[in-house]
């Protein structure tokens, strides 16, 4: 068995994307996953699952998605310990000590494009964001040096970028989700 974090994409913001937390474990539990959990209202949902690849189980996951609630979202798959490896790769981690409200992890749903790079380095030398690429390709480190609500560096702006659709999770929460896989872990 596999312990898997599924990151959804836009949802409960903004008024848009609106899906109960509840309905959204049920639709996970309908897939036959196991130990579903869902983690506050941006759909972060724990669960355990036989299949051992990610990229058909996102899929699967997206599909029943649309076809339970109507509309479209994305989904950002990573195995738990592909989620401890990125806590663990954070290049942010003295600044984070002092504000970790001011980090976001964006998980990529795809490959960044090949010119994603070089797009990067151009938004961050723009402002006082820093931007680091993980070394896996597939997590996109942001610090927000004046704080989030001040950036002009929008999500949006980041997927142009990027070119692959991404969603973020700010640092207090990835920590969260990180003691709810240890507590299930130990039992």
């Amino acid at each position: 068995m596999t312990t898997y974090v599924a990151f959804f994409r836009a949802l409960n913001v903004g008024g848009h994307g609106v899906v109960s937390m509840p309905a959204l474990r049920r639709m996970h539990e309908a897939l036959e996953l196991q130990a579903v959990s869902t983690y506050i209202q941006t759909g972060n949902v724990l669960f355990t699952s036989d299949e051992g690849d990610a990229l058909s189980l996102a899929r699967q996951i997206e599909g029943r998605f649309l076809q339970e609630f109507g509309f479209a979202s994305r989904v950002a798959l990573r195995r738990a310990a592909d989620l401890e490896e990125t806590i663990r790769a954070n290049p942010f981690l003295r600044e984070t000590e002092q504000a970790p409200e001011r980090l976001v992890v964006l998980f990529l749903v795809a490959t960044p494009a090949a010119e994603a790079a070089a797009a990067l380095q151009r938004l961050g030398a723009a402002g006082p964001e820093q931007l680091q690429l993980s070394a896996r390709g597939q997590e996109l480190y942001v610090w927000y040096a004046n704080g989030i609500g001040r950036s002009k560096l929008t999500t949006l702006a980041l997927e142009r970028a990027l070119g692959c659709p991404a969603t973020g999770r700010n640092w207090k929460t990835l920590l969260q989700i990180r003691r709810l896989l240890q507590q299930r872990q130990q039992g």
